[in-house]
């Protein structure tokens, strides 16, 4: 189930809804609780950034109705991106996902993400400074 979910980020984007159960959330790692049009949404905007991503599921770990996967992306940037604009360089994303699932339905009914987002931007030429 985790990897068709993981698959349908880059093949399926619309078929995520119909693999969401109803009542599903996503816990993103800023602390928003987000529906499933949410969690669409941030996946498009990814993809506004990075419109050839595509994610790679290295490894699944499954115990009862949970699943924890390590994914790495790897995109173009092509559109702008943490307040970089496009750059036209290749970087990966790494990070772990985990989802709770309901078997008998195949259907995801909540997830949480986490994705070194800091690391590839600034590879891409993010400065941070302090105060």
């Amino acid at each position: 189930m985790l990897r068709a979910w993981v698959s349908a980020w880059t093949d399926d984007r619309p078929g995520l809804r119909r693999l969401a159960a109803d009542g599903f959330v996503s816990h993103s790692q800023n602390g928003a609780d987000l529906d499933i049009d949410g969690l669409v949404h941030g996946i498009e905007l990814v993809f506004t950034s990075f419109p050839d991503l595509q994610c790679e599921v290295v490894h699944v770990l499954e115990e009862g109705d949970l699943a924890a996967a390590y994914v790495v992306a790897m995109g173009t940037h092509l559109g702008p991106y943490l307040g970089l604009e496009a750059t036209g360089e290749r970087t990966a994303f790494r990070g772990t996902y985990h989802c709770r699932v309901d078997a008998t339905a195949g259907r995801v009914l909540e997830d949480w993400e986490i994705f070194d987002l800091l690391t590839p931007a600034m590879r891409l030429g993010l400065t941070l400074s302090g105060p």
